[in-house]
């Protein structure tokens, strides 16, 4: 049976945009080359051509950093464990916190669902985040693990950092008016996988994130992601 590859939604938009800056840049090139030649003033319509083809431009980097962060190319070529090792190791390297990661009970050739793999990637990194942008912490904790569970498996991640921390919202409508949006995101996306999430916080102390996530027991023992697996039968 042959499968279809589906690409998040972001990367047909970032085709889109990428598409259309590369198509307009020729014309933008060529108005300043006829200017050069000319050796006339840049007419002001010119300079308003090349100034929205740079933003473009711009636009385009940014959208392409944006898909990068939300789904690392990497992940579906190396992994869960792997990915999250890397972006500790970049954390360590470009920013001011200290990012690490105990996958020591996780099997590092044990591959999970896209999804699983997606939704885990992006919750490390959103808790990564904010113990950097919203919590000035200094050291940041990511544990991965494989359990075992009642139904078979269940991957178990949990982020932990020493920020400033704040009184966690008992509600959705709190954490929402509070500005977590990216939390209730997290939460959203976890419970969509019949997982569960759990966010503890103390002010002066820090954050800790948990999220329990059920696996399918591998059939086989290749590493090839559960869903991939799924489709080669």
């Amino acid at each position: 049976m042959s499968s279809e590859v589906r690409q998040p939604a972001t990367s047909n938009c970032y085709s889109r945009l990428t598409g259309s800056t590369s198509r307009v840049q020729p014309g933008g090139r060529g108005v300043a080359a006829d200017t050069r030649r000319r050796r006339t003033p840049v007419p002001r319509e010119d300079k308003s051509l090349e100034a929205l083809i740079e933003r473009g431009r711009d636009a385009a980097h940014e959208l392409q950093a944006l898909y990068t962060a939300l789904y690392p190319p990497q992940l579906d070529h190396l992994g869960l464990a792997a990915v999250l090792e890397y972006l500790a190791r970049t954390t360590n390297r470009d920013e001011a916190l200290i990012v690490r990661l105990d996958s020591r009970a996780f099997p590092t050739e044990r591959r999970l669902p896209r999804a699983v793999e997606e939704t885990l990637y992006r919750v490390a990194r959103q808790a990564v985040d904010n113990a950097l942008r919203h919590g000035s912490a200094r050291e940041a904790t990511i544990r991965l693990a494989l359990e075992a569970c009642e139904d078979g498996e269940q991957v178990a991640l949990t982020v932990r950092d020493d920020g400033r921390g704040f009184v966690v919202p008992t509600s959705l409508g709190a954490l929402l008016s509070g500005g977590h949006l990216g939390i209730v995101s997290m939460r959203e996306r976890v419970e969509g996988l019949g997982g569960t999430f759990s966010l503890a916080s103390t002010p002066d102390v820090g954050t800790e994130i948990r999220v329990r996530v059920p696996v399918p027991v591998p059939a086989s023992s290749s590493g090839a992601p559960a869903d991939a697996r799924e489709d080669e039968l």
